[in-house]
């Protein structure tokens, strides 16, 4: 029979492996890289044809930029949100500060909302836009560890409906 003490290291050990997966993810992703679309990559009738991730590490999280299924480039520092997997804009508290604060872009005025998650071999970047008619859209671009590389999964919901998707292999632009 295991001690008390060997069962809590035993659960330490996990819960760190777990976290510092998080954290090689931000590591193996920095860096430039290119995704290039062809028709049977996309359901989004070939508009998105190329998209592009840059992502630097800051001191408390990091700055990406990013090609989402709409075409878009967008670009965001985020910091992380307490203990947890999620990251928000660099300049906010926490999530429900980003429904609440003045300085903050406001999805329910129109200004898009982003905001990150790590997984455990994956990250995941959101945008939610509301329209003043309610109309909502939603774009998740999740880079998953495959190999040496990354595989792009790029999503587009709009009213909760599957609008748009394109899929593809991440390629690393230079050397690191």
């Amino acid at each position: 029979m295991f001690s008390p003490y060997t069962i809590v290291a035993i659960f330490a050990a996990i819960l760190l492996s777990a976290v510092s997966a998080r954290a090689d993810i931000i590591d193996d992703l920095e860096g430039e890289w290119r995704a290039v679309f062809d028709s049977d990559d996309t359901t989004n009738s070939g508009e998105l044809t190329e998209a592009s991730l840059t992502l630097t590490r800051r001191r408390n999280g990091f700055r990406v930029s990013w090609t989402a299924v709409d075409g878009k480039d967008r670009t965001v520092e985020f910091s992380k949100v307490e203990d947890r997997a999620f990251y928000a804009p660099a300049s906010q508290s926490g999530i429900l500060s980003m429904f609440s604060s003045e300085e903050q872009p406001n999805p329910l005025a129109g200004q898009p909302l982003t905001w990150a998650r790590l997984g455990d071999n994956e990250l995941v970047l959101y945008n939610l836009e509301i329209a003043e008619t309610g109309a909502y859209g939603l774009l998740m671009n999740t880079y998953t560890k495959a190999g040496d590389g990354f595989d792009l999964d790029a999503k587009l919901m709009l009213h909760g409906e599957p609008e748009a998707r394109a899929k593809s292999k991440l390629q690393r632009i230079g050397s690191q």
